[in-house]
């Protein structure tokens, strides 16, 4: 296993390369010019190329991006923001905490919910139930986070006042950006917990379980919903990611101060190192999830815990 965990950390090393060369190439080929907006639209065009030249924008992008990379994985140093002249990466550690406690809870309500109403969706197929969670599910992939928060602060908090609009102050300012991130990915769930549930429920080994006597709850939560776990837990992990990711929209919705805002800002601003260093860290993060998605198929299913161990004998003993 820990070969397997390893090498799987040695394969973020070229994600996280690609992903800094591609952004890259996106903000050299974003209109807009940093020292423009540092200096302001009636700065001569002398102040100007001075301030390309101290920042190094008049290297080629092959310079910059080596030099980027040179003091990355030297120093581990992102550089400093274009806007404040403070260390990149001390300014996102301040904001990132926010971030993933946002994304987290976004993560578990989603979790909770999904897997709830799937399980609920599958027993009771074709009832009432089951309609009216494929109903809310078909509107919850249909509507884009933007404009479910924006519903939401008109309703809650413009119409009847019971919770805050914007801010991060307490628990009650986290209930509408939570449940803006959630809807669409918790429909998502749903959907798949639906789908591997009746899958498991056709099988051999269920109308086995029946016919021995077995209750119902036992065969439910022991068989048919530990069968599926393992395509469950491949949604959750990738709705994990993408929520951290959509979080910059909901944070620029609600005011919240983490990463998302932080690089909608920058990018307002041209902070090309503070974009960069944003997209690093949201990328990590990702790998970082998916490294624990695989870990997790190997506690829920046997299977694969032993194809993993039997994996690993196989090359020692080859080495050998």
């Amino acid at each position: 296993m820990a070969r397997y965990i390893g090498k799987r950390v040695l394969t973020m090393i070229p994600v996280l390369i690609g992903v800094s060369l591609l952004i890259f190439l996106l903000l050299e080929l974003a209109p807009g010019d940093a020292a423009q907006s540092i200096l302001g639209d009636y700065a001569s065009e002398e102040s100007l190329n001075e301030l390309r030249e101290e920042m190094g924008l008049n290297d080629p992008l092959i310079v910059q991006y080596g030099r980027f990379m040179k003091d990355l994985l030297l120093k581990g140093d992102l550089g400093n923001s274009y806007q404040t002249g403070r260390p990149v990466l001390e300014t996102i550690l301040e904001r990132y905490p926010m971030t993933i406690l946002v994304a987290i809870l976004a993560v578990i309500a989603t979790a909770l919910l999904g897997v709830t109403t799937g399980l609920l969706s599958a027993v009771k197929q074709y009832s009432w139930i089951d309609n009216i969670c494929t109903v809310i599910g078909m509107i919850g992939v249909s509507s884009p986070s933007f404009f479910t928060g924006l519903i939401l602060i008109f309703i809650f908090s413009g119409k009847l006042g019971w919770l805050p609009a914007s801010g991060s102050y307490g628990p009650q300012y986290f209930i509408l950006p939570i449940i803006t991130m959630a809807f669409g990915s918790c429909a998502s769930q749903m959907r798949m917990t639906r789908s591997a549930m009746l899958e498991v429920m056709r099988q051999d080994y269920i109308r086995t379980a029946k016919a021995k006597g077995q209750g119902d709850k036992k065969i439910v939560f022991h068989h048919e919903l530990r069968n599926a776990l393992v395509p469950i837990i491949t949604v959750i992990g990738q709705q994990a990611g993408v929520l951290l990711g959509g979080a910059m929209i909901v944070e620029q919705i609600f005011s919240i101060p983490g990463v998302g805002k932080l690089m909608i800002d920058s990018i307002g601003t041209r902070d090309y190192p503070m974009v960069r260093g944003g997209v690093l860290f949201i990328a990590l993060s990702f790998s970082v999830v998916n490294l624990l998605v695989d870990l997790a198929y190997s506690t829920v299913d046997p299977r694969i815990r032993s194809q993993l161990v039997h994996q690993s004998k196989k090359k020692k003993g080859a080495s050998a």
